[in-house]
């Protein structure tokens, strides 16, 4: 039974990420920009790589998540870049930031919040899972 949970939490995980990577990819350049520097943690000229390289990412890894050969690669590259997410997120929140998380482009507006960054470290855990379940 967990193989089967593990199958259909990375279907889940597909669905964020396929979200999450059109919506990022709606934006224009210079609003996924904006939303890299929003966090104030990376030197201003690494913003557009960053909001370049995220959403391709997230395109990857849905693909990934869903092809036995990349499966547990995809999952364990979901929990590091979930662990990257949350960490970001909870510094921007702590600093007293309240910018947009980016999280869903232009789907869905979200202010960084606690809430958000405990969403990334429980998506990171059900990552890991996938990993652990992998064949």
């Amino acid at each position: 039974m967990s193989r089967g949970v593990a199958l259909a939490e990375s279907w889940l995980l597909t669905l964020i990420y396929a979200a999450s990577a059109y919506g990022k990819f709606l934006q224009s350049s210079h609003q996924r920009v904006g939303d890299v520097q929003g966090y104030r943690i990376l030197p201003i000229k690494w913003s557009k790589p960053v909001a370049i390289a995220v959403p391709v990412l997230e395109a990857i890894l849905a693909l990934g998540l869903n092809t036995k050969q990349t499966r547990k690669g995809s999952a364990i590259a979901s929990t590091l870049l979930m662990l990257v997410f949350s960490g970001a997120i909870a510094s921007a929140v702590l600093r007293g930031l309240t910018n947009d998380c980016g999280c869903f482009g232009a789907l869905k507006a979200s202010r960084v919040s606690l809430k958000v960054a405990v969403r990334d470290l429980v998506l990171a855990a059900v990552s890991t899972h996938i990993a652990i379940k992998a064949d």
